[in-house]
């Protein structure tokens, strides 16, 4: 907490330091916690009030188990894709090495291709 204090000090001389975050911080919490309980009490006297408090409550439990399980699936996703693009560049690679163009007899190099020198399958067998 010390460093903290000292670090902001250093960026804001002229500031009270981290106690003055720390205290407000409590006092918007209190009143926060004060305004939730008025709030909550006032939905509590309607007649299914109970119920829907309860579920305002428990709202933010349902979205942060969803995030959880999303979080999850994303994760196990990309953790599948790179298995399976790991897999696929060790084919390719595979696939390179044993298809690699080999000389021929007649040691034709692609110069000859591109200025039109095509020469046709009985030739290449002589």
């Amino acid at each position: 907490m010390y460093n903290i204090h000292d670090t902001i000090l250093k960026a804001e001389p002229n500031s009270e330091g981290v106690h003055h975050y720390t205290y407000t911080g409590l006092f918007l919490k209190i009143v926060f916690t004060i305004l939730w309980i008025y709030i909550l009490n006032y939905i509590c006297k309607f007649k299914y009030g109970k119920k829907i408090a309860w579920f305002i409550v428990l709202l933010p439990f349902f979205f942060m188990g969803l995030m959880l399980i999303g979080t999850m699936c994303a994760l196990s996703f990309i953790a599948l894709q790179t298995e399976n693009k790991k897999k696929l560049q060790n084919e390719l690679n595979e696939f390179k090495k044993t298809n690699q163009p080999k000389k021929d007899k007649n040691n034709l190099s692609n110069s000859n291709i591109n200025k039109g020198n095509f020469m046709n399958n009985s030739e290449l067998l002589k």
